[in-house]
């Protein structure tokens, strides 16, 4: 497992390295400082002690892939379509405003981290502060455009989990429900809350979502049982979705989830 954020490098940055280097790389990679590596120790004939370089070696790296992917991917996945339909670009521009870092504090610390424990040498609450601090980076100015990319193919993986842990143990979960309803809206709507049009861009799940996109039935999101299992099962569930599609038609994204406690009282 490999946790560590890089950007899409855009032309003017590219350029940027290249003056600054004075080799021409067509293709240069931008990273983090922040890496973590965790490597299953199962090797058939030894292995270099990768520990000194600060390597993770472990028996089971499923937790924490599991902890990556419902924190960091989660999260990524739960700031991207409402960030980006109220106009913003950049993941650091949004954690700038405090209504975005509060949103991603609580689903951590509310919706996702609950349902996962420690592990060596991966404390949560630490990790979680981190990550928000990575998020913060303005050096690394990650592209919410990223994030947005492929949702049909993230949601599964990325925020399925945590929402099947929250609604087996609440039947409801009002941050999820809010950024369902604002994919909905991002996928059908090609425009953001400014007007401002942009391509939609899911090469992996376009024959998945194209049923979706062509239905004027906010419902059928919730009912596509590849994307989002049974989650049209519970009823409370659908009410909050519902609720909110409704909101951020009305009153826009960041409207929608100035109010969302209000809207639809958290769960704890």
């Amino acid at each position: 497992m490999v946790d560590r954020i890089t950007p899409a490098t855009t032309p003017q940055l590219r350029t940027e390295l290249n003056q600054k280097s004075g080799v021409n790389d067509l293709a240069p990679v931008v990273a983090e400082d922040f890496i973590q590596w965790v490597l299953e120790d199962n090797f058939c004939a030894g292995r270099p002690d990768w520990s000194v370089s600060g390597v993770t070696m472990t028996n089971n790296v499923t937790p924490y892939e599991e902890a990556k992917i419902r924190l960091l991917n989660g999260s990524h996945q739960m700031l991207s379509y409402p960030a980006f339909l109220t106009g913003l670009r950049r993941v650091d521009e949004a954690l700038k405003e405090p209504l975005f870092r509060t949103y991603l504090e609580n689903f951590l610390n509310q919706d996702s981290g609950p349902f996962l424990q420690d592990i060596p040498g991966m404390e949560l609450s630490s990790y979680k502060k981190i990550l928000l601090e990575r998020f913060s980076n303005e050096a690394i100015g990650d592209q919410l455009a990223r994030l947005c990319l492929d949702g049909g193919s993230k949601i599964p993986g990325f925020l399925l989990p945590t929402i099947k842990a929250n609604l087996e143990k609440y039947g409801r979960c009002p941050r999820m429900a809010f950024l369902l309803a604002a994919y909905n809206r991002y996928i059908h709507n090609l425009k953001d809350d400014n007007g401002e049009a942009f391509e939609l861009r899911e090469p992996n799940a376009m024959a998945l979502l194209q049923p979706i996109i062509d239905s004027s039935d906010p419902l059928d999101l919730l009912k596509n049982h590849d994307l989002l299992g049974d989650s049209a099962s519970h009823p409370e569930f659908v009410k909050e979705y519902l609720r909110f599609h409704e909101e951020i038609l009305k009153n826009g994204t960041r409207k929608t989830l100035e109010n969302l406690d209000s809207i639809s009282p958290p769960t704890h």
